[in-house]
């Protein structure tokens, strides 16, 4: 499932995010959210066009990110330290 959106940021110029999933995480089981940013920001709005044009003006961004219920971050603390105890085992 793809969902754009625009962004309410003004010094962004380009902007989509796409809510890639809502559903249950594949390896914790609890409900979960991933989704995609990009956007475009100008080195200039930001008064740091001194260098310009030997340097691009335009700056591109992307966000990726994954959003779990705050309960499940125990859960995937857990599988991390299991998952780094166990290749530290294998050393």
């Amino acid at each position: 499932m793809s969902i754009e959106v625009e962004i309410p940021v003004s010094s962004v110029h380009t902007r989509a995010a796409v809510l890639n999933h809502v559903g249950e995480h594949p390896m914790l089981g609890v409900p979960a959210i991933g989704f995609d940013a990009t956007g475009t920001v100008r080195r200039s709005d930001f008064g740091l066009g001194d260098h310009l044009p030997f340097v691009s003006d335009e700056v591109q961004i992307r966000i990726t990110g994954e959003g779990l219920e705050p309960a499940a971050l125990a859960k995937m603390k857990e599988i991390i330290n299991a998952m780094a105890s166990s290749a530290s085992e294998e050393e």
